[in-house]
């Protein structure tokens, strides 16, 4: 069955390209998709809708599948209750994942100068586009994280994190992770974040190795503005990257622009969303699995 939609898949986008016509530019007709394979299937599937995003029907088949709440045995059944859902039925259970708007402002004067033809280019398939002389903006959606690191540096980054335009820290370190609750329990749970069930309007900041015992993770509402700004007098440039892809450098006198994203993703539930939140740390990440204590073995009375 899997092997028959790869090559039904195939054959749609072969038949697009051999009419002249571009295979991603109908995104906004989908009504429906259905994601075989595992976390990060989804994650890629996230970064071709860097707008709406249509309902998902996530189905395990890899190898981690800790966002995958389908089943591959049990995939006809949930399709077909998916497809066959009437208003007067049992209503389907879905997650809202949050995700997270990511613009890049690319501002120190190591970019050079920008020609006009760049400057009234408009936003290219990929997300990029220049808004002026010497500052360019790439916009990109993160359905788990945004995280701005030292790359290859072997120095501390020094970074400036400002919420709503209010100064909160230095971070001096490794860099920081910027997460939603659905990232929580990726990169973020990996330095030490607090795992936080996907319905939490909620943003995750956690610094990554600080060369600090008091900066510890922190949670700020959803509707917040998040910038991390490479200050001017930094050592080191920094990278950013949004869920994994999307590489770019970040040089003095730049900064990263981190808000709510418009759009969310709707995912289809096996069960409802807590029950499948909690089997999932339970079989995926092995959470709280620990020997139970034994009673104490009191002697019986004579």
């Amino acid at each position: 069955l899997l092997l028959l939609l790869l090559l039904l898949l195939l054959l749609l986008l072969l038949l697009a390209i051999d009419e002249g016509k571009d295979p991603f530019l109908a995104l906004s007709d989908i009504d429906l998709v259905v994601c075989m394979g595992g976390d990060g299937t989804l994650l890629y599937l996230s970064s071709l809708f860097q707008e709406h995003v249509p309902p998902v029907l996530p189905v395990h088949i890899g190898s981690l599948g800790f966002l995958m709440t389908q089943a591959f045995a049990d995939f006809k059944k949930a399709l077909d209750r998916t497809l066959t859902v009437q208003a007067d039925s049992v209503p389907l259970s879905v997650t809202t994942r949050a995700r997270l708007d990511c613009e890049l402002q690319l501002c120190s004067p190591k970019h050079g100068s920008v020609t006009q033809e760049e400057v009234n280019r408009k936003v290219s398939p990929s997300g990029y586009t220049v808004i002026g002389p010497r500052t360019r903006v790439s916009r990109m959606a993160a359905l788990n994280e945004v995280v701005i690191d030292r790359g290859a540096s072997p120095y501390l980054t020094g970074l400036e994190l400002v919420c709503n335009g209010q100064f909160v820290a230095d971070v001096q370190g490794d860099g920081v992770i910027i997460a939603t609750p659905t990232g929580s329990t990726a990169y973020a749970a990996a330095a030490g974040g607090p795992m936080v069930e996907p319905s939490v309007p909620g943003i995750i900041v956690a610094p990554i190795c600080p060369h600090s015992l008091s900066f510890r993770p922190i949670v700020v509402g959803l509707k917040r503005k998040l910038e991390v700004r490479v200050p001017m007098d930094s050592r080191v440039s920094a990278w950013v990257s949004c869920d994994g892809r999307n590489r770019q450098q970040v040089h003095p006198g730049d900064s990263v622009l981190i808000t709510s994203h418009r759009w969310p993703m709707t995912c289809i539930n096996n069960k409802a969303t807590m029950p499948d939140w909690f089997t999932s740390l339970g079989e995926c990440l092995q959470w709280n699995v620990r020997v139970k204590q034994k009673p104490f073995d009191y002697p019986s009375s004579p």
